[in-house]
């Protein structure tokens, strides 16, 4: 919001597409190998965090994974109070600190590369819980 306009499938398969590229040629660092598959991964920490956190939902709640439901972590914040334009400023920064990661991994040796890696998969495991615990779907409407 105010937003008009969204991105559809095919801007976001190219989007995909082009990531995917990046990754396969892309040369991250000279001092560790972990940084070349960190990265990639820390420019989809976002969507990486709402599939893993609809899966586990859906999975929770005995629901076929590829059914649409109100799992997605927006749509809970929303359902929450928190509004739309909050929520986006929130996963926005998320993805930025997440980047910031994955760029300062490309500095440091194998070791301290996978440690920070650890360091945002934990992170990332525990705002999963808090967001499976906290912010739990609206139930659906009884017709």
């Amino acid at each position: 919001q105010p937003a008009r306009m969204y991105l559809g499938d095919t801007g976001s398969m190219l989007i995909g597409a082009v990531l995917g590229a990046l990754a396969m040629v892309g040369r991250y660092s000279e001092s560790n190998a972990v940084s070349s598959w960190f990265v990639p991964l820390t420019l989809c920490a976002i969507p990486l965090f709402d599939l893993s956190l609809v899966v586990i939902a859906r999975v929770k709640a005995n629901r076929e994974i590829w059914m649409g439901s109100p799992d997605h972590f927006a749509v809970r914040l929303r359902h929450h109070g928190v509004p739309a334009r909050r929520a986006a400023h929130i996963a926005g920064a998320l993805g930025l600190v997440s980047i910031v990661a994955g760029v300062v991994s490309t500095l440091l040796d194998d070791v301290g590369a996978f440690a920070l890696f650890a360091g945002v998969v934990l992170i990332g495991l525990a705002l999963l819980g808090l967001m499976l615990v906290r912010y739990p779907p609206r139930p659906p409407a009884t017709p």
